[in-house]
């Protein structure tokens, strides 16, 4: 097979070419698109993988011919948009899921790696996965909690990738009243109020300095902005928290893992399976069945990789018999 291999984000070169290293070592064939006068080169591939998801800046300035933008972000819509209009297989190299923190080296992270798309939008052909990566990770859990005071709301990007399904296509009847991402977060704090009015409400601003935050704090409410320079983990504002609230983010993941119960609405994202599903359930949150819960453990191992996996082809391995071309 052919495989275009995408520069799609800054300072990521070491992540695409571990699992460049990967795919040739299996016997493929790279296709290296570095500049947007390497694009062509799609058109000759069987498949493509690249590292991030454009957002919806990305977009916009894509299609709006913007002289601003880069290489990188170029390739990285091209690459998408090719994969609608060729039908050909795309992975995307993402953020990890379990445990995953930005500040450690690349070396000691896990990356998600998904087809066609990320987070619930991928596919990862791993239901129903063994318990051997999850037992490898060493990784633990802590003991559900049974009580607690705030809830959390995990805020999201304004730029990510992980909204950019709002408003293009309803997932259920509910999407129509939310169809920008900052107009669920604008509604969820008085949605939360309606039904648990005495518990307080703790707002997280997403890392990157361009969060969807609402507009207005309620009474017993309060938001954080968190940065890079004024980083504060996410596992500070679990300390005492009845549930974590979130619409995508995979600081959902995080907080399962300190046993805080989860509701997201979206069945993109990736703790829909284990948690709560309806805010009108919040002040009887209940915790997912433990064989549930095990199994998706056991599931999200098998949605990341390390570099060094990456570089000994195991996921490329694990992806290619399900979008090898038939012979």
């Amino acid at each position: 097979m052919k495989i275009a291999v995408g520069y799609t984000k800054t300072g990521c070169d070491n992540i695409i070419e571990a699992f460049s290293k990967g795919v040739a070592d299996s016997g493929d064939s790279i296709l290296e698109v570095k500049t947007r006068d390497d694009v062509w080169k799609i058109e000759q591939a069987d498949a493509m993988v690249q590292v991030a998801e454009s957002g919806r800046s990305e977009v916009l300035e894509y299609y709006c011919g913007s002289d601003t933008i880069d290489d990188f972000h170029f390739i990285k819509t091209y690459m998408g948009l090719k994969q609608i209009e060729l039908k050909k297989p795309r992975l995307i190299i993402d953020s990890g899921v379990l445990k995953d923190s930005r500040f450690v080296s690349d070396e000691e992270r896990y990356f998600s790696v998904g087809l066609n798309g990320i987070k619930g939008r991928a596919k990862y052909f791993n239901t129903d996965s063994p318990s051997d990566r999850w037992e490898k990770r060493g990784l633990r859990t802590k003991p559900w909690r049974v009580d607690g005071d705030h809830v959390l709301i995990i805020g999201q990007s304004k730029k990510g990738a992980g909204l950019l399904h709002v408003g293009s296509k309803a997932l259920d009847e509910r999407e129509k009243y939310w169809n920008t991402p900052s107009d669920y977060y604008e509604d969820l704090p008085r949605r939360i109020r309606k039904f648990a009015p005495n518990r307080k409400i703790l707002f997280r601003g997403h890392m990157t300095g361009a969060s969807i935050a609402p507009s207005y704090t309620l009474e017993n409410m309060e938001a954080f902005e968190t940065s890079v320079e004024n980083h504060v983990p996410i596992s500070e504002h679990l300390k005492n928290a009845w549930c974590a609230i979130t619409r995508t983010s995979n600081g959902a993941v995080d907080a399962l893992l300190e046993g805080i119960p989860v509701i997201t609405e979206d069945r993109v994202c990736l703790a829909h399976s284990v948690a709560e599903n309806s805010i009108k359930k919040i002040d009887s949150i209940k915790s997912p069945p433990m064989s549930s819960y095990v199994q998706w453990l056991y599931d999200m191992a098998y949605v990341e990789w390390s570099l060094d996996e990456m570089r000994k082809g195991l996921p490329w391995q694990h992806f290619r018999k399900h979008i090898c071309k038939p012979t």
